[in-house]
């Protein structure tokens, strides 16, 4: 998976992992639970990145059927992904189906997806695990704010926008204090042979 995720197969990469689920059934439930948790953790930012690669070339039935699949993996009767990963790849997801719904003229659809997903992150904001399932796989909760601010603006409602764009300011004021703050931390994590997990792929860039 992560092999053809870096040589940019998408549709090949979430193909291997929905292969092992539905054929591997009696290996997967052998699983020990870090590592099956891990196999839903990637199909959900599979199918994130494979749709909006789908929405980039035109492909929207298609990509739409993808963000389905990724919904259905975030639900809450998912007990095999942890709550605070579920959560971020959950807010990921809506974030996602803002840009694709905004790409294509439905800025009100667009407007409950991004709420969806700023629900989610207010609500989880406190949570530990949240917190560090966001770490681990590199999200930026500014992304969302950023993504309303645009949406915001198009529609007409530019106090509200500018609300938006000072909240995503001061998300990334914030982190980037934490930063500075922990860079002693994180050294001694690369030491450790601790890095990062995969990368989500948002779609910022379709708003900016």
């Amino acid at each position: 998976f992560v092999q053809l995720t870096r040589q940019d197969k998408h549709t090949e990469a979430v193909a291997v992992l929905e292969t092992v689920l539905r054929r591997e059934q009696h290996t997967v439930r052998r699983m020990r639970p870090c590592l099956l948790t891990s196999l839903f953790e990637r199909l959900a930012i599979g199918y994130n990145t494979l749709a909006l690669h789908m929405l980039q070339d035109g492909h929207t039935d298609q990509a739409l059927r993808v963000f389905a699949k990724a919904e259905a993996v975030t639900d809450p009767a998912n007990h095999h992904i942890t709550r605070g990963a579920r959560l971020i790849l959950r807010a990921v997801t809506y974030n996602n189906l803002g840009c694709f719904y905004k790409t294509l003229g439905k800025l009100h659809t667009a407007l409950g997806y991004l709420r969806k997903a700023l629900q989610i992150e207010a609500r989880e904001q406190l949570s530990a695990s949240a917190a560090m399932a966001a770490e681990a796989y590199a999200f930026n909760p500014s992304t969302t704010h950023t993504n309303m601010c645009a949406l915001l603006s198009e529609m007409g409602d530019h106090q509200q926008a500018v609300i938006h764009a000072k909240t995503a300011l001061m998300i990334l004021k914030q982190q980037r204090k934490d930063l500075g703050s922990c860079t002693s931390k994180q050294g001694l994590q690369g030491a450790t042979g601790h890095g990062s997990r995969e990368r989500l792929f948002t779609c910022p860039g379709y708003f900016t």
